[in-house]
Parts: C-alpha cells; sequence; structure tokens
C-alpha cells in the first residue's frame, strides 16, 4: 500500500502515453540550447564526516544516457552558506530523535538555479547531500523537477550506501529520472522502467537501470533537432558505463538490446 502506485495522489498515476506527450505540454533542446547544468550544493557530508562523490562519474553517466546529444557542464558549486539562507527545517531520525542535519526546501533551490541558468542551457540540475522537502506538509522527497523553468534538484542522502556501486546506481539513477521529467515526460506505468514513481528506497531500487520503450520513445521524439537517438551506440556506451562501475546485470542487459 505504501508504493507510489498503490498510493492516493493527485498527479500523474493515470499515466501518460506516447499521444498523450506529442500533443500535450513538452520541452525539448535545440542546436543553441543543449546544455545540460550540473551544479553541486554545499559540502557532501553526512553526519559531519566527508562523502566521496564522483562528479566527473555523473557527468559521463549523462553523455551516454542522452547518446552524446548534450554538452554536460559540472558548474562551480554554491558553498553551504548560501544553500542554508534557503528556506529550511530541522531534520531529525525518525527513531531516536536525534537530529541529524536540515533539510532545504526545493522551491528556495529552484529559484537560485534559475537565477544562475546560462542562455545555452536546457536545464540547469543541482545536487546535494541535504536531505529536501517541496512543501510543509511532505516529509521528504528524492528529487523534484520545475519543468516549465528547466530546473531540477535531487538529493544523495538517502542513496547512500557503502556498497559504492550501489550508491552510484542510485546516483544516476534519480539523476537521469528526474532530467527526462523536464522534457514532460511524467511518470510510467506502463512498464517496469526507470520513470515509475517511489515513496521509498526499496521501491526506487527495485526499478531497472533502463526507460521502458514508451519513455524511449518519447525521449528519442523529444531530441529530434539534435539527431535523435541512435539506440545501437546507446545501448553500447550504457553497457561499458555499467561495466566500469560494477552493475554486471544492468551491463548484460544492455549488451543484450
Amino acid at each position: 500500500e505504501s508504493d507510489w502506485l498503490a498510493s492516493t495522489g493527485k498527479r500523474d498515476r493515470s499515466g501518460q502515453t506516447y499521444s498523450d506527450f506529442v500533443t500535450g505540454l513538452h520541452y525539448y533542446p535545440t542546436p543553441t540550447t543543449k546544455v545540460i547544468y550540473l551544479v553541486p550544493l554545499g559540502s557532501f557530508k553526512i553526519q559531519g564526516n566527508s562523502v566521496s562523490v564522483n562528479h566527473q562519474l555523473l557527468v559521463n553517466f549523462l553523455n551516454c544516457w542522452f547518446d552524446s546529444r548534450f554538452t554536460i557542464t559540472l558548474m562551480a558549486p554554491i558553498s553551504d552558506e548560501q544553500i542554508l539562507k534557503l528556506e529550511k527545517r530541522e531534520r531529525y531520525d525518525e527513531y531516536s530523535g536525534y537530529k541529524l542535519s536540515y533539510q532545504i526546501k526545493t522551491t528556495g533551490i529552484m529559484d537560485l538555479l534559475l537565477s544562475i541558468k546560462p542562455s545555452d542551457a536546457f536545464a540547469i540540475v543541482g545536487f546535494t547531500m541535504y536531505d529536501l522537502y517541496p512543501a510543509d506538509e511532505w516529509n521528504f522527497v528524492f528529487g523534484q523537477a520545475a519543468i516549465k523553468k528547466g530546473t531540477g534538484v535531487f538529493s544523495f542522502i538517502r542513496y547512500h550506501s557503502q556498497d559504492t556501486s550501489l550508491s552510484t546506481r542510485r546516483y544516476c539513477g534519480i539523476l537521469g529520472h528526474e532530467i527526462i521529467h523536464l522534457f514532460g515526460i511524467k511518470h510510467c506505468i506502463h512498464f517496469e522502467c526507470i520513470m515509475n514513481g517511489s515513496n521509498h528506497l526499496e521501491e526506487s531500487d527495485s526499478r531497472p537501470f533502463s526507460l521502458c520503450p514508451v519513455c524511449l520513445r518519447k525521449l528519442h521524439y523529444s531530441l529530434r533537432l539534435l539527431g535523435g537517438i541512435n539506440f545501437g551506440s546507446r545501448s553500447k556506451t550504457l553497457a561499458n558505463f555499467c561495466k566500469q562501475i560494477g552493475l554486471q546485470q544492468e551491463e548484460a542487459w544492455y549488451n543484450l538490446q
């Protein structure tokens, strides 16, 4: 009952067909707006301890994910001082009551990202170790995309694991998921897909590291002004990426495509 599709909600539980997407409100890059900017938000720490996040690996993933149709640019980090000036609330462990850190409200981050968004950007996306929440009545959110603004943000804090391969899979998965939303592609209910919604970590981990045929077709259409997707080369580069980070099952899947 706690799974995303089974839970009550007013948004996109009814799904989005390919026809719905093409005839509805959607966004796409052009030859003059084909840059995705990635912005580190704050320091990467958990309970005061530094956490290693390979920023260049995220860039490499997006190059594979979008079949090298975008220029992926890593921007200078935004400081903790700037982040903590935004609307926030204290975050406590639900069992012990111990104060862990702050949760940052996503609306402030979206406005901050929009204020520094370059003119050649298709999207500007922030990533952080701060926990996030979109509204006071929400406990948290893994990530969020503001489609009309071309901005997105996601948090690694609930995805971190001592298993480096698992952490990297989670980080790249949420990154790919949120940026796909920025095209106007909604959560998927048609197949098992990286675009399935999720309410908790177990559900998020159960999503495949791939787009279903419906969502892949939507992405291909969205990239039409940049030449669309070469499905064979995309699968090959993603298989190589999965091999690099130790995802054997995912590597095998992409090699079969």
